[in-house]
């Protein structure tokens, strides 16, 4: 009897492609549920994979269309006299009335988030860090730019917890990191190269790695479709309208109606992410947001606290990774301050 050699095929690695797409809340003071203050920079990562993005963006477009005899924009007649100002930039801060455009176009983009959410189409994912100044000592940060230098320390930890969510994937490949070009990131000395080249020195020396960038650069991108990218700037519409909507959800801060009729659509999916419920609770949502999106906030202790435990526990050296996995400093849940007028929503469904 010939035996045949044994023929070991090589299962292939499981892989997602995807695009980033960042955007930032400047160290503004807000009052929380207790009444105490608190400074916080939010930096917001928007994942979109590769084989949804084209779909994805024909929605977001699409919505822009306010007819009601047509549901494609790119076919829209141009000389339609709606067709330039629907095709216009969105900015939540502009978003200052009630049914005119920008206000019926961003309705249109959260109403397209949570029908994601709740067909669990898995095409929007995104994490937010929220980073509370106020409890940090700002001279770990050097003497100079240091806003700069929190975001860029930061910036590296949301990314991570961003990609941790990809968990069922042998490899993340990032193909594209497009910043928000209107920020003081953009003139930073090493901002739009540090959190990849770090991310891929601590992977030097090991055998399976896992995240891959395609570029070793972050590209800062004008936000205006008809300034920077037709669809990556229209993305970085839809992370400013996100974020915007979401920090109202969660402090309550905006003087129009507009801005908190928005802000009402998005808060259950909020709401939900930031609950206390426990982990089968939120694995069982309605709104399939776990491991999708997440919000958290560091530090949720004092600056002296902070200081003292870090000296008992971790050297003089602060070493944030080691704090970020560590929930007796960071923080996934919170009260949010935005009031529904009629009745409570129930956080497990």
């Amino acid at each position: 009897m010939i035996y045949g050699q044994t023929v070991f095929t090589k299962i292939p690695k499981k892989t997602i492609h995807l695009d980033l797409y960042v955007d930032e809340s400047k160290n503004r003071t807000y009052t929380d549920f207790n009444g105490n203050t608190e400074t916080i920079t939010y930096i917001m990562i928007l994942a979109v994979p590769k084989n949804k993005k084209d779909q994805l963006y024909q929605k977001l477009n699409n919505a822009r269309c306010l007819s009601e005899k047509q549901s494609m924009f790119d076919k829209c007649n141009e000389n339609c006299r709606f067709h330039c100002e629907n095709d216009g930039e969105l900015h939540y801060t502009e978003i200052q009335k009630k049914n005119n455009v920008k206000y019926k176009i961003a309705d249109r983009w959260l109403d397209i988030l949570l029908e994601n959410n709740r067909n669990d189409e898995k095409s929007i994912y995104f994490n937010a860090l929220g980073i509370i100044e106020s409890n940090l000592n700002i001279k770990n940060f050097g003497k100079e730019k240091q806003f700069g230098n929190i975001y860029c320390r930061f910036f590296r930890s949301c990314l991570l917890r961003l990609i941790a969510m990809f968990k069922e994937y042998d490899q993340v490949v990032i193909d594209n990191i497009f910043h928000d070009k209107t920020t003081e990131m953009e003139t930073h000395p090493y901002f739009n190269t540090n959190a990849i080249k770090q991310i891929r020195m601590q992977q030097l020396f090991e055998d399976n790695k896992r995240i891959f960038f395609e570029n070793s650069q972050i590209e800062f991108l004008d936000s205006d479709h008809h300034k920077g990218d037709a669809i990556n700037s229209q993305f970085i519409q839809f992370v400013d309208m996100i974020l915007g909507t979401s920090l109202n959800a969660i402090h309550n801060t905006a003087t129009n109606d507009a801005k908190k009729q928005l802000s009402f659509k998005i808060k259950p999916l909020i709401e939900r992410i930031l609950s206390d419920s426990n982990v089968f609770a939120k694995m069982n949502s309605s709104y399939h947001f776990f491991n999708i999106q997440s919000i958290s906030f560091f530090p949720k202790i004092s600056k002296e606290n902070l200081e003292e435990n870090v000296k008992e526990y971790y050297s003089k050296e602060i070493n944030f990774d080691k704090l970020l996995e560590n929930s007796n400093y960071f923080s996934n849940t919170k009260t949010l301050l935005l009031k529904e007028e009629t009745g409570q929503l129930s956080l497990f469904n």
